[in-house]
This record gives structure tokens, sequence and C-alpha cells, in this order.
């Protein structure tokens, strides 16, 4: 039978080897004649668990990005394409793009598909209230709330928090939106903690992070003021 070590023993010992006694050697902390409870694991969304076609589709434009060097922007295909994921709403014609011959083509195909997917809730949420150091002219997509930003001199600083909102899809969101009011977006190095980029338009020059803090997804913008246009907002 196997002995279980005494809390003196244990003392001496490195923390994973303390871990170690208490996981993987439970008898010893257990009532006598109680079970030792056992965590429950929830296994995550596999390539089996969802349609191919989708993961096709996510993984040919993760691909890209990753070439691009936007891997921070690079979606978790099998949970995408899980039942909820934002890939899984694609009709077929829009899954059907990770055939096209480059990473241009199939980001055109699917373009309009993949925008109504990304956006979905966020298209029909509570317009956001801009804090008042937002750039002037700079896009707001709804359903964030602004917080309250540190001061940091010349610089501007303003904060906008979508609650339990994924980082990846309000990325997209924000490029999208972008887009559409005319500015141009290029990608800053990769960083594991934030996805970040510089977007410009005429004279503005705006910094853009976006990363998670506890359950909301925050989207930061600085700008020097030495190169906001007019006055800023």
């Amino acid at each position: 039978m196997r002995r279980c070590s005494t809390a003196s023993e244990n003392l001496g010992r490195p923390r994973y080897a303390i871990a170690i006694a208490l996981f993987g050697g439970g008898c010893c902390l257990a009532p006598m004649g109680e079970p030792v409870p056992v965590p429950t694991v929830v296994a995550a969304p596999t390539s089996a668990s969802v349609e191919p076609a989708c993961l096709g589709l996510c993984e040919r434009i993760a691909g890209c990005d990753r070439d691009e060097g936007r891997v921070p922007g690079a979606p978790d295909c099998p949970l995408s394409c899980a039942a909820g994921g934002v890939y899984a709403s694609l009709d077929r014609d829009g899954l059907a793009c990770a055939g096209q011959p480059s990473c241009q083509a199939v980001r055109q195909c699917a373009a309009p598909e993949l925008a109504m997917a990304l956006l979905g809730s966020m298209a029909t949420a509570t317009p956001t209230s801009t804090p008042p150091d937002w750039p002037e002219g700079f896009p707001a997509v709804p359903g964030g709330a602004p917080r309250a930003a540190p001061t940091m001199g010349p610089v501007r600083v303003a904060l906008i928090a979508y609650p339990s909102r994924d980082v990846n899809t309000t990325d997209r969101a924000y490029r999208d939106a972008l887009a559409a009011a005319g500015w141009t977006v290029e990608d800053a190095p990769a960083d594991a903690e934030a996805h970040r980029f510089v977007a410009a338009h005429e004279s503005e020059s705006v910094s853009v992070s976006i990363y998670r803090d506890g359950s909301d997804t925050i989207v930061q913008t600085m700008q020097l003021e030495a190169l906001m246009g007019h006055g800023g907002s």
C-alpha cells in the first residue's frame, strides 16, 4: 500500500512537489471514509466536432494572417467554428471562399459574409458614448462604455470597454469601421498581450491597442497632441 507523506515531510520540499502531494496524493488531506473530489474537466471543441468547411475557411484566413505577420489577429478556429462561434454563422457560399487561389481573393470573397458574422450583435448594440479624449472622427463600434483613462502629459489616452466581447472580434470590427470611414490601418509589431495597430486619416494618427481586462475587452487610443488635427476632440 502506498504511504502518504506527512505534513512535516512536505515542509522541506519545493512548491511543485507539494502540489503533487496535494493533487496526486489527495488521500493525505481527505477525512477518513470520504472520497477525494476529482476536478471536472470540460473538453474544448476539437477539429472533429466542427464542420470541415468552416475550419477550412478559418484556417486559410489564419494562415494568411500568419504569412502577413498578423499572428495576434488569428482566430482559434475550433472555437470560432463551434456552435455560437463567429465563423459558424457563415452560410455555404461564405465557407466556400476558402477555395480561392490567393489570400486577397479569399478575403474579397468572404468579406461581406464575414463582416456580418463578426459584427453580429455589435451592429445592433447600444451606441457607444465616446470619452472626452476620443480622437476626432475616429469611429466607435457600438456596445461599449467609456472608461477612465490615465493622464499622460502630451499623449491623449481614451478607453472604451466592451463587456464580454472577444478581442479578435472587436479588433476586426474596428478595422472594418475604420476602413468604412476612410482610415488606413498599419499593423504594429506582434504582441501576445494585445492587438496593436496605427490608424491614420488626413492629419490624424492614432495608436490603437485592443486587449482583455477581466471579462471586458478594452479599446485604447493614444494620440500625441502635436499630431492631432485641428485641436482633436
